[in-house]
């Protein structure tokens, strides 16, 4: 409501209806609460920034994540000073030119609506995966997510891996792994010398129906092939142990055997008992 004197005419006043503005900013403090609240059951660690640069919200995973304390986040530090809290606290990568480096991510709030992600590898070992979300009023979001326990099992899982791979190589058998689909998951170089296959046609993972017509031309007697297919399909769908014996057209004697596997697979090996064979006879 506006009042305007007019001398000695009086008074004049006009009304404004605000009505829908003052429902439009109740609802976007209703937004603003809602989103804080969301954001601060995440799991993972969330800042964020208005246009001045200040700290205008934090929630506990990132408090616990660079380890800075309440008072201080609440005090809405710039971001520039935050950064500096984090590498004081040694929760930052390790940098040879750190006002360049500092520099650089300040460019974060003008980077346009695109999203910046990088991985930060801390000085104690802890591993994060950060994404720069610019915001159209000219701040930015922070989303940090520890993944040093991912980062620890995937890397023990390539370690066995590599520990399995070298095992197998060194083994006399000639060894491949079936899938309960018939499908070559794993094997080893024996098994790809024996049967003279290409590394690009095993690494296709090839069902053991395909592999039929090539094995067929390695043995002295190409009916037996299908023993192979029949075997590993035994073994994968009826969980039996099945061996037995051929010969191939390089007048080398085998005994293999398809063993069912706890993971529903199916080992198949293949030991050369060519001059064995020879003892015996």
């Amino acid at each position: 409501i506006v009042e305007v004197p007019l001398g000695n005419s009086g008074v004049a006043g006009y009304a404004i209806d605000i009505e829908d503005q003052e429902e439009a900013r109740a609802e976007l403090e209703r937004f603003g609460r809602a989103q804080r609240d969301m954001l601060g059951r995440l799991s993972a660690g969330v800042a964020q920034f208005a246009r001045d640069r200040s700290l205008t919200f934090f929630n506990q995973p990132f408090a616990r994540l660079f380890s800075l304390p309440a008072d201080f986040l609440a005090d809405r530090p710039e971001f520039d000073r935050l950064i500096d809290a984090m590498r004081d606290a040694g929760n930052l990568p390790e940098v040879r030119d750190f006002p360049e480096w500092k520099n650089e991510h300040r460019a974060w709030f003008t980077s346009g609506l695109s999203a910046d992600e990088e991985d930060w590898l801390l000085p104690g070992g802890k591993h994060l995966r950060v994404v720069a979300q610019p915001l159209p009023d000219g701040g930015l979001r922070l989303f940090l997510e520890d993944r040093t326990e991912q980062v620890r099992l995937a890397s023990a899982r390539d370690t066995l891996l590599r520990v399995r791979a070298a095992t197998f190589d060194n083994l006399f058998e000639a060894i491949g792994v079936f899938a309960s689909d018939g499908r070559l998951n794993l094997w080893n170089n024996r098994f790809r010398e024996l049967w003279d296959f290409e590394e690009e046609q095993l690494a296709a993972h090839p069902r053991v129906d395909v592999m039929t017509g090539h094995i067929a031309r390695k043995l002295k007697n190409p009916n037996h092939a299908g023993i192979v297919r029949e075997l590993v399909r035994s073994a994968t769908v009826e969980r039996k142990q099945r061996s037995g014996r051929v010969s191939l057209t390089s007048a080398r004697n085998f005994e293999f055997a398809a063993v069912p596997l706890p993971d529903g697979n199916a080992l198949f090996t293949m030991l050369d008992v060519t001059d064995s064979r020879k003892i015996e006879t």
